[in-house]
């Protein structure tokens, strides 16, 4: 969200961004709560069923929207002020249980737009690097371990040289291996994460190491001419464009018509069944999602390019 900035200087960049921030946000996740309003409205939500026959506690609470046997409201009136407004102010997100990251999501951008104006005028990298981890201190101790995230995003944006020495192939393939291997920490897990477990203080939230791999990845590709192009290919540009319909949508495909087929078919082929309908239908159903995304995302910028 700050590369562009810290690249150029303008601080337009920053003022357009927090702008345009929450109703970019709120747009399709208003969309989302809808959806969702509609499907459960119409009965097609089928999770209470199959998380019956599985024993999943997740399944059968609507993926952990509610912990009591007490319903939540899911009225169209709900649907509308979580999706515009609840989602982001209070976390709220019993209509679709991934967006409990939206708040973070919002008030992080606008630690980023703010940490990132206040460093700018800085000239000295170890400065720099002093005031992000001061802020990411500050925000673990203050609010959550899941702000970090953002003021590490800013000292990567600032610090990244805008060229330099690239990385060679097998560096930069090592790297990337090794920190999809930290991406997928778990506290308590064994296997390939016993050693990682057991040399890391168990107070150490798993977040840490998860932002930690981010960057390195971040920097990675920076500094690897051939991921960076790899990854700026139509291909790649498109499954990023699509990745946020994705992960709005996915969860309530897979309790509507992935419990559906589960319920639908013999007990040799539900769960195969089921997974691989549940893929198929969430790209189809993330399409008009990712339609109204580039209609919102085009509507915005003209509004914001209008007040500027």
């Amino acid at each position: 969200m700050t590369r562009k900035f810290f690249l150029t200087g303008e601080f337009s960049i920053l003022i357009r961004g927090a702008l345009k921030r929450w109703p970019r946000l709120a747009g399709p996740v208003l969309v989302t709560t809808l959806t969702s309003f509609v499907l459960m409205a119409a009965g097609a939500y089928r999770f209470s069923e199959v998380g019956a026959l599985t024993g999943s506690q997740w399944l059968r609470t609507f993926a952990n929207s509610y912990t009591s046997e007490v319903m939540p409201d899911f009225s169209l009136r709900a649907a509308v002020g979580q999706g515009a407004i609840m989602t982001f102010l209070k976390g709220e997100s019993w209509f679709d249980t991934n967006l409990w990251t939206m708040r973070y999501e919002l008030l992080g951008s606008f630690v980023a737009f703010g940490l990132a104006a206040l460093i700018y005028p800085l000239r000295h990298r170890r400065l720099i690097l002093a005031y992000c981890i001061l802020t990411a201190l500050l925000l673990t101790h203050s609010i959550s371990p899941q702000y970090v995230a953002f003021p590490v995003g800013v000292a990567l944006a600032a610090l990244l040289p805008k060229q330099g020495r690239a990385l060679n192939p097998a560096a930069a393939a090592a790297s990337i291996v090794l920190v999809i291997y930290l991406l997928g920490f778990t506290r308590g897990a064994g296997g390939a994460y016993t050693f990682l477990n057991a040399i890391l203080p168990y107070n150490i939230p798993a977040t840490y190491i998860h932002v930690l791999a981010s960057a390195g990845i971040i920097a990675t590709i920076e500094k690897s001419s051939s991921a960076k192009a790899l990854l700026s290919s139509r291909g790649f540009a498109l499954l990023g464009e699509w990745s946020f319909p994705l992960y709005l949508i996915h969860l309530l495909v897979l309790c509507s018509v992935g419990c559906a087929t589960f319920l639908a078919m013999p007990e040799a082929l539900s769960r195969s069944a089921a997974t691989a309908i549940t893929i198929v239908v969430s790209f189809v159903a993330a399409y008009p999602l990712v339609v109204f995304n580039r209609w919102w995302i085009k509507r915005l910028n003209g509004a914001i390019a209008g007040l500027m």
